[in-house]
């Protein structure tokens, strides 16, 4: 099993994509879902499909469009995302939330389809303006 996400940090930090034992199905440092078997040798050039807007789906990637101290904001901010139709999901590295007095290093990530990433960050920043506001 190997992450396709060429933005994922396995693949961005050494070219070289995250393999993982055949009990894992999602990538743990980006959300993609993994594919079966060995990873391709030479990359793919990074071409990236729109369509479809699952989070992880092999033609549409999720990355990382947000991050905050906590699981909390974290979910919010992705329930934020969903009520307005952009499938989101939170990456965090707490056991799911069994540890939540203790922070996280990485921070808790919302990840959305690539395809959805431009349409996601002006909710997001919209939002945070109307925060801001009151």
């Amino acid at each position: 099993m190997y992450c396709p996400n060429p933005e994922c940090l396995d693949f961005s930090e050494d070219g070289v994509h995250g393999e993982y034992v055949d009990t894992v199905s999602v990538c743990p440092k980006c959300g993609t879902r993994l594919l079966a078997g060995p990873p391709p040798d030479e990359p793919s050039g990074g071409a990236k499909e729109t369509g479809g807007s699952a989070a992880g789906r092999e033609d549409d990637p999720a990355v990382e469009v947000a991050s905050f101290g906590s699981r909390q904001d974290a979910e919010l901010a992705a329930s934020y995302l969903v009520a307005r139709g952009i499938e989101a999901v939170v990456l965090a590295d707490d056991a799911g939330g069994e540890f939540a007095g203790v922070g996280s290093v990485a921070g808790v990530r919302v990840l959305v389809p690539t395809s959805r990433v431009g349409e996601a960050l002006a909710l997001l920043d919209e939002a945070d303006q109307q925060g801001g506001e009151r």
